[in-house]
């Protein structure tokens, strides 16, 4: 505290004095008069300074404590460990020792097999030299006979051709069958290509009778084939629907008709339904029997017409109605693939027209 108050009186006294100073010598002072009280009032600080450091006692400053004395670490005794017990070793016990083992008796030494003698292949006999061949003898020239006047062919007649059986007469539906079944071999062949068929137009009455006849069916379908009409125009019935597997009960070959009386229930189908008649395609649905029936017929008359049935493209048809009661297909024309039209004779029809009318 004594040294701090010192310190204190000491920076007074010199900032005191400073100023005074800096005052003296900086500031420009009027006269000598100021000067001196400047002085004067200088030299009275720092005699009352003077008075301040008498007044204060010099206490000598206190002595620092002795530092403490140093701690010492006693170590505490530490248990003594237990006596050890010395174990008494267990006497060995004296293992039997092992008998020895018998010594192996020494296998007896295979007697060496005899090595077979060489086969001593006898030496081949020297062959008897070859006779000389002998030369054979020029054969004598051969003198041939002259040969002998061929005798003339007789030249026999030819047998007449004898005339043709006359062909039985077909003058009933049953005649008719059994002339189907015997000229129809293949009737269940599957053909792999039948031409297109393009029929001439009958009566109203006509196609409802040949259909009942044939035991065809009659639909409409667009050309996408997302549904069918079934129509019968006898009840009057225009059903539009989408159940393909009712049509699965008939053959996959189909007779399309264009003829007045069919566009006139084209018209009628799509008028019931809302739709566009030319969006519409009628189609005769066959049996697996008249399917058979028509492509017999159609592969029959290429064949008899001398001319392969691939070669023909379309067959001009008619039904006709013979006068026992039977509809038949009757072919009049072949169009080829290459343009040409052929005019045929329909076999079929000769044998069932009569000269009396069979036909109609």
């Amino acid at each position: 505290m004594i040294r701090t108050t010192k310190a204190l009186v000491y920076w007074v006294t010199f900032a005191t004095l400073s100023v005074a100073l800096h005052a003296v010598f900086l500031f420009p002072w009027k006269g000598t008069q100021e000067k001196q009280k400047v002085m004067d009032l200088a030299r009275e600080i720092r005699l009352q300074i003077a008075e301040l450091e008498k007044m204060i006692p010099d206490v000598p400053d206190p002595e620092p404590p002795p530092p403490p004395p140093p701690t010492l670490k006693v170590e505490e005794p530490k248990p003594e460990p237990p006596p050890k017990f010395k174990e008494t070793p267990k006497p060995e016990e004296k293992k039997p020792e092992p008998e020895p083992l018998p010594k192996p008796e020494p296998k007896p030494e295979p007697k060496p097999e005899p090595k077979p003698e060489p086969r001593v292949l006898p030496k081949p006999e020297p062959e008897p030299p070859k006779p000389e061949p002998r030369p054979e003898p020029k054969p004598e020239p051969i003198v041939e006979p002259k040969p002998e006047p061929r005798p003339e062919p007789r030249v026999e007649p030819k047998p007449e051709p004898k005339p043709a059986a006359p062909a039985a007469e077909i003058a009933s539906l049953t005649d008719y069958r059994k002339f189907l079944s015997r000229e129809m071999k293949n009737e269940g062949a599957d053909y792999a290509y039948v031409p297109k068929l393009r029929f001439g137009d009958n009566t109203a009455d006509e196609n409802r009778a040949i259909m009942k006849y044939f035991g065809m069916e009659l639909i409409a379908y667009p050309r996408t084939m997302k549904y069918y009409i079934y129509m019968d125009p006898d009840q009057g019935l225009y059903s539009k629907s989408t159940d393909f597997s009712y049509i699965k009960n008939f053959s996959n070959r189909v007779i399309y008709r264009a003829s007045p009386f069919f566009d006139g229930l084209r018209k009628e189908a799509a008028r019931r339904n809302g739709l566009n008649a030319d969006d519409l395609v009628v189609a005769q649905l066959l049996k697996s029997s008249s399917a058979a029936y028509v492509a017999w017929k159609q592969s029959e008359t290429a064949r008899r017409a001398g001319l392969k049935l691939d070669d023909v493209d379309l067959c001009d048809a008619t039904f006709v109605k013979t006068a026992f009661g039977a509809w038949i297909v009757r072919i009049d024309a072949l169009t080829l693939r290459d343009g040409r039209s052929v005019t045929v004779q329909d076999f079929e029809w000769n044998r069932v027209s009569t000269a009396n009318g069979g036909g109609k």
